[in-house]
């Protein structure tokens, strides 16, 4: 199983995570971006933040 596997299985997990991103990332993300990242058919969530 890999790291973000791991992180998927655990809500808490994968939204104390994008919050760490987000707040080192210079510039916020979009409501749109956010909804993209989250959508069920994204493949790689991870990789879309």
């Amino acid at each position: 199983m890999t790291p973000a596997q791991r992180v998927a299985q655990h809500p808490a997990l994968a939204e104390f995570c994008a919050q760490q991103v987000l707040a080192q990332m210079a510039e916020p993300l979009s409501p749109e971006q956010i909804r993209a990242a989250l959508a069920p058919e994204t493949e790689n969530q991870y990789e879309a933040i």
